[in-house]
């Protein structure tokens, strides 16, 4: 355990981003990169020797006039997903008690920054869907089109849709067990936690395959040119959190908050063990801010043992 020590605005939650950064390419705080980058500079980089139980390696990320790149012992990548999950980190910050209760967006990003980590593919498929989406909405916006004109796109979207529902099911099932117990030690008063992916997809009624995915995109295409906008789709899943039968988003306190965010994080800390066989970077910012004695004695235990 390392300990990162100092007044304030002396660089503490920067390193601990740096480190964060690596792993997934992207700020737990910054919306964009070049926020990353000091003010009145253009380039920034950071570099680390990474060690795992069987290999050593050097992990980079570069960004230069708002482009980013990722290295790997010195060499260019071409892609982020061949970057994403050879350091696998976990963060624990003020900031995440919005993964409870945050708008839909905080618990989209929890789902796939983790499932991304453990199953690199997975974050081609979002990129794909992300990409063909803002086509889409290009269009859109532009006006006076056709459903014929983003049919394309839709196509992109149904097909990436089945993988990311898929895994983010998945994923879900995977940790609910793990969160249950973790939550038990934190709060074992407060009842069981479930979990629920709401998607507008399942909500529809089809069949889960690409014919009747494409079908439902054909039949809403009329309805979201004229509303100037793409209803349809898992850019507007959301994860329901339910704490003893209500959901932990309206009904939760500020401590039960706390207790499910840090039962999730360290949920997903045995999840990531289990599929890498490795444990993962824990990240602790400013714990003494939002946490009681009590919870960080408990967070501490299991992070150690």
């Amino acid at each position: 355990m390392n300990f990162i020590v100092g007044k304030n605005a002396q660089g503490k939650t920067n390193l601990i981003e740096a480190v964060s950064f690596l792993s997934f390419a992207r700020s737990f705080r910054a919306n964009t990169v070049q926020e990353l980058v000091r003010w009145g500079e253009k380039s920034c980089a950071v570099f680390a020797v990474v060690q795992r139980s069987d290999s050593e390696f050097e992990a980079g990320i570069s960004i230069d006039n708002g482009s980013k790149l990722v290295f790997l012992n010195g060499d260019k990548l071409s892609s982020i997903s061949e970057f994403v999950g050879r350091l696998l980190c976990v963060s624990f910050t003020p900031d995440d008690l919005q993964l409870v209760k945050g708008a839909p967006a905080e618990r989209r990003r929890f789902l796939d920054r983790h499932i991304s980590e453990a199953y690199p593919q997975f974050l081609k498929a979002l990129v794909s869907y992300n990409r063909a989406l803002k086509n889409k909405s290009r269009l859109i916006a532009g006006g006076r089109i056709s459903s014929a004109d983003i049919k394309p796109w839709n196509s992109i979207l149904a097909r990436n849709s089945l993988e990311i529902l898929s895994r983010r099911r998945a994923f879900i099932a995977e940790i609910e067990g793990r969160l249950n117990s973790i939550h038990r030690k934190f709060a074992a008063e407060d009842g069981a936690l479930r979990l629920v992916l709401k998607s507008n997809l399942d909500e529809a009624g089809i069949k889960p395959d690409l014919a009747s995915l494409e079908a439902l995109f054909g039949e809403f295409a009329r309805r979201e040119i004229d509303g100037g906008a793409c209803f349809l789709g898992v850019h507007r899943d959301d994860v329901q959190i339910f704490n003893d039968c209500r959901e932990a988003r309206t009904f939760g306190s500020q401590g039960q908050v706390r207790s499910i965010t840090l039962s999730l994080k360290m949920a997903v800390v045995e999840f990531l063990e289990s599929v890498s066989g490795e444990s993962p970077v824990v990240l602790l910012d400013d714990l003494d801010s939002e946490l009681d004695q009590t919870r960080r004695e408990m967070l501490f235990d299991m992070v150690l043992s």
